[in-house]
This record gives C-alpha cells, structure tokens and sequence, in this order.
C-alpha cells in the first residue's frame, strides 16, 4: 500500500510530462513540418501515420490481451505463466512482422495508386510510408515489453517509453533537415528511429524490472495463444469501428479534395489530437478507480463518481475547446500563417464537438467494467459504415467540400458518444436514461462561456502577437477555472471528488486486480 501512495503520484507526474512532451512537439512540429516541405507535401505525414494505424489493427486483440493476464500472472508470481504468455506473444508477433513486412514494402511502392502524392513525390511518399510502417511494427514489438511494466504498476515507466519515442522523432527530423535536406523520407526515418528506440527502451526497462521473465521457445503455447486471440476479439472490432469512423477523414479528404486541402485539414486535427490526449490523461486516474469499485460491488458509488467524472471531463475540455474556437483566427494566422484563416469555421467543427465526445470518456472504463463490450462496437462498426457514404453523398452532390467529411464525423461522432453511450450505460447500470447525459450540460455552458470570453477578448483589446494570445488566453482559462470549481461544482461534486481522491490513495490497485480475475 505504501508503494501504491509513492507510485500514483509518479505516474500522474509522469504522464502529465508526457502529455506537455506531446503538446509542444505538436504545437511546433506542424508550422515547422509545413514551412519546410509545404503543406501538399506535409499531409502525407499525418496520413502515413493514419495507415500504419490500419496495420496496427491486426495486433490489437494481442496487445490488449497481454496486459491483462500478464498482470495477473506476475501478481500472483506464476513466474512460468507469465513466460508461457511473455514467449507465445513475443514469437506471435515477430512471425505477423516478418509476414507484413513484405507486404507492406507493397503497398508502400504503390503508394501512388492508392491515394493521390504531389507530383515530384513519389519516391519520397514511398519511403515516407514504408519505413512509417517499420516504426509501427516495432511500436507493436514494444508493446510486449513494455506490458510487463504495466503489470507492475510502473506507468511512470511506460510514458518514458512514449516521451523517448516522440524526442527521438523530433531530434532526427531537426537534425536532418538541418544538416541535409528537408524531404519525406527522412520524417520516415525519424518515424522508424522513434519505433526502434521505444523498441530498445522497453526492452531494457523490461529486464531491470522482470529479470525472471525471459523468452525461449520451448515456452511458446499455441493454446495460450488462442486464449490471446479470442480474448481480444470484440477489441478488434471496436477498433475496425474506430479505423472507419475516426480515422478515414484524412484518407478520404486526401482522396476527393486533394493534397493540398487534406494537408491543412491534417495540420488542423492536431489540436484534436492534444485535447484526445489530455482526456485520456484525465481518464487514466478515472479508469482504476471504477474497476475498485466494481469489484467490490459498490455499483451506487461507482454511479456517482462516473457521473462526476464526466462533468468534470467536458467542463476541462471545455475551457480550452472554447478558447480555441473563440481565438481561431489569430491563432491559426500565428501559428501556420494567414492562408489558414479561411479555415477557422472548419476548425470550429473539428474542436466545439470534442466537449461531448471526450466528456462521455470516463463511460469506457464502466462498459469494460461491466464486460460490455460487444454492442458498443458493432455500434462503432455501424457508424464507420455509414459514415463513408454519408460523406461520399455531401461531397459529389453539395459545394461542401472538406466541410461534409468533417461535419459527418462531427454528426455520427456526438449521436454516438452523447445518445448511444450515455444511453447504453444507463440501461445495463439500470439508472434513469437522463443519469449520464445530464452531466454534460455544465461542459456545454463552459464552452459557451470560453467562447463569448474569448470573442469579446478581441473586441476590447488588439492581439498583435503571440505572447498577448497567450496572456489573454490564460486569463480566460484561470477565470473560467475558478468559476467552475466555485459555481458549476456543487458541495456534493466536491465531496465525491474527495471520496474518489481516497480511494485512489487508500487502495491497493493491484492487490484489487488479483481478486478481479472473476468479475472484470
């Protein structure tokens, strides 16, 4: 327990560093990417990205499976379960490597078929793509090792493997565009030497952590390897849902409005990515504390802290959604230049409706809780599958151009998340259908607050740089901070938050999952 009380701060620590790691390589990455290739050009590298996602879909029931008897495993000290898993993963994936890495060299060499490169960019878009897709693969060989450190609770470890991989990539895009040449193919190197070290780093921490746990291939079990597989399953559909619903925009802008549109589209999501990021932070202290609680069958408590952790979620996300909405036009003109202002009413629609999406975020955790997992991601799939004809129809038969491929995400995305979702736990916890929608109402009046702030901002005061932004900005946010904690949250939020922060500091986590085997 007293390992628990140091270990919980480290890791919130750690992945607060983590987060900040991402937030600036992003913030600077982009404009840097685009001043130095062009915008045509630096689309390619978000959509790269994008496709080495379609490939890390094969893997996801694996991974996913991994961490969770893994953890049981070493908990319980079944040091020889815990090498028959660690082995049949390890050979398993490294055989699914040597298949695709074939394939993918393919595909890369093709690239030009598949989507629509600027011209001059063939060879470029092909390297860019192929050695993206090494990185991933090695990412996914990563994920072994780096299991073993979230079976011992050391997360703080697991977000140095992600820190490491992120200044890797940024350091070798900086030193070979400065020291040679900004092109494509050296962001694939940077992409494949990020992979590589996570590789390496994992691999390390995995030894000094678990020195007992080795791989040989007298360990290899195909009957623990169909236990993996069928484990995952429903996963992988979730994530097929994911892939069609989520992460098709880009393949689809770069398809029907061209590279150069696509790219700005690309350099746009970013600050989706950053708020996609903080609410999985936010999301992490949640997640632990409602499998506690489910496991030990205290289902009203668990109600009451998910119910204050989404209003909670969307009030935070709301703060800076609406500031960024509301600063759109000098933000976009600081950051990538005047040519993107025009785009402010797209950037609108990619970040005002992340307020219910994400802040519906702490529901994921229940539905696993519950093992309910099954409908969400046929729902999920459902969804992918309408989503593309939906944007082929507002493409070919309106004017709307980018704006129907994100208008139809922004649509199917807050039926899903702020209908089906809260809708769907409400049924299987057996509470009023309103129990987990309601909470979203004080984010929708934060946003609307950081907005109006942000827009009567600029009619009382001139922003002339960056740094008055960044000061307006900040004012706002501290402002609407205060007004939420002091207003929107009432005397029982308060009191439940400081239930839900004892638990945390209370509970052996660990010791709950080992009892956890039967209900989760």
């Amino acid at each position: 327990m007293a390992m628990l009380k140091r270990q919980l701060p480290l890791n919130l620590g750690v992945n607060i560093v983590n987060f900040l790691v991402g937030l600036l390589a992003g913030i600077w990455l982009t404009p840097y990417l685009i001043s130095t290739l062009g915008v045509a050009a630096y689309g390619l590298i978000p959509l790269a990205m994008v496709l080495a996602e379609y490939v890390a879909l094969i893997t996801t029931s694996i991974n996913g499976a991994i961490s969770r008897f893994l953890t049981i495993a070493i908990q319980q000290q079944r040091t020889e379960e815990a090498t028959r898993i660690f082995s049949t993963a390890f050979f398993f994936l490294s055989a699914v490597v040597v298949v695709l890495t074939p394939m993918l060299g393919w595909v890369s060499y093709n690239v030009h078929h598949l989507i629509k490169v600027p011209a001059g960019y063939t060879q470029e878009a092909a390297s860019l793509l192929f050695m993206t897709f090494l990185g991933s693969l090695l990412s996914i060989m990563s994920a072994i090792f780096s299991s073993s450190l979230y079976a011992n609770n050391r997360l703080d470890l697991c977000r140095v493997i992600d820190i490491t991989r992120v200044v890797v990539r940024v350091v070798v895009i900086i030193g070979c565009f400065s020291l040679l040449e900004p092109t494509l193919r050296y962001v694939g190197y940077a992409n494949f030497a990020g992979g590589a070290t996570s590789l390496l780093v994992s691999i390390l921490l995995n030894r000094r952590m678990n020195p007992l746990l080795r791989i040989t291939a007298r360990s290899f079990d195909s009957s623990q390897l169909k236990t993996l597989v069928s484990f995952g399953g429903w996963t992988v559909i979730s994530q097929l849902g994911h892939v069609l619903f989520a992460r098709l925009d880009l393949v689809l802008a770069n398809l029907l409005t061209g590279a150069v549109v696509a790219g700005k589209y690309a350099a746009l999501l970013q600050w989706t990515v950053l708020l996609q990021s903080l609410a999985g932070l936010l999301a992490g202290v949640c997640a632990p504390v409602v499998l506690i609680l489910y496991s030990r069958g205290q289902y009203g408590h668990l109600v009451e802290m998910v119910i204050l952790a989404i209003k909670l979620m969307a009030m935070t996300i709301a703060i800076p959604a609406g500031l960024l909405c509301g600063f759109a036009v000098p933000l976009l003109r600081f950051w990538l230049g005047p040519s993107f202002t025009p785009y402010a009413s797209l950037f609108w629609i990619t970040i005002a409706p992340l307020v219910i999406i994400l802040g519906v975020t702490p529901l994921f955790a229940v539905q696993n809780a519950y093992k309910r997992i099954m409908v969400p991601s046929l729902v999920m799939v459902l969804l992918g599958l309408i989503n593309i004809p939906a944007i082929l129809l507002l493409v070919n038969y309106t004017s709307l151009g980018i704006y129907a491929i994100c208008l139809s995400g922004a649509v199917l995305w807050v039926v899903k998340c702020g209908l089906f979702n809260t809708l769907y736990n409400a049924h299987f916890t057996m509470q009023p259908r309103g129990t987990f929608l309601r909470p979203l109402l004080p984010g929708i009046v934060t946003l609307a607050l950081a907005w109006g702030a942000a827009l009567l901002c600029q009619q009382l005061i001139v922003i002339t740089s960056p740094v008055v932004l960044a000061i307006c900005a900040v004012v706002i946010a501290l402002l609407l901070a205060t007004l939420v904690v002091t207003v929107l949250l009432g005397r029982a939020d308060r009191d439940e938050l400081q239930s839900v922060l004892r638990t945390l500091r209370s509970s052996n986590s660990v010791s709950e999952m080992r009892g956890n085997n039967v209900h989760v």
